[in-house]
């Protein structure tokens, strides 16, 4: 795993992540902190979060880099290339901390280097964290009878079932549901000579903006 942060003047946040993330000796952690911008806060930061690594995992991967933050299209290069010039995967980035506009600037290399990383992003009181992937904001075109499916699949339902609600030939909706499980909106199982059909988060997405 490569685990990039954007850190401030607290680890509190990468450390929760780390921990949450179950991180050992061979994962990458990436630390981004904006160039020409030292703060003794922000150093006790880097050293406390290095310090409390290696006493959970030994002798951490680490890699510090200094984002040029001013500079919009550089800072997002960037970013951008420490993500595919790097071999580990799965990618994991928390913005959770440090100034918004590095947040901003993380985001738009993340989003523009193709991966589809885990992005997560932890509340500032920490009583919540939210995550989701680029994948799901990549816009698909759907129409009406797509999003009757999607509401019906919220809970897991039947091939049949779910063509004797929206009133639909049962081919029909079968053909829907494939097309949207390439898209990654819903999740199919056999489970013996049925199939259940599922509504995934990318699909709930467009439930709620319909």
């Amino acid at each position: 795993m490569m685990a990039i942060f954007t850190l401030g003047f607290d680890e509190k946040f990468a450390l929760r992540a780390l921990i949450r993330r179950n991180i050992d000796k061979n994962d990458l952690i990436v630390i981004l902190t904006p160039a020409g911008r030292r703060d003794t806060r922000a150093e006790k930061a880097v050293s406390n979060l290095i310090s409390i690594l290696k006493q959970i995992v030994g002798e951490p991967r680490v890699e510090r880099i200094e984002i040029p933050v001013e500079d919009f299209t550089k800072a997002v290069s960037i970013v951008r290339n420490i993500i595919l010039s790097r071999p580990e995967r799965p990618v994991y980035i928390n913005i959770s901390g440090s100034m918004r506009a590095l947040v901003i600037e993380t985001l738009g290399g993340a989003l523009l280097s193709g991966v589809d990383a885990e992005i997560e992003v932890e509340f500032e009181d920490g009583s919540h964290v939210i995550s989701f992937k680029p994948s799901h904001l990549c816009g698909e075109k759907i129409d009406s009878l797509d999003i009757r499916i999607l509401s019906e699949a919220l809970k897991e339902v039947e091939l049949a079932e779910l063509a004797e609600k929206l009133g639909e030939p049962k081919p029909t909706i079968w053909r829907r549901v494939k097309k949207l499980e390439e898209r990654n909106m819903v999740t199919t199982e056999r489970k013996g000579r049925k199939l259940r059909i599922k509504t995934t988060e990318k699909g709930m997405l467009y439930i709620a903006s319909s």
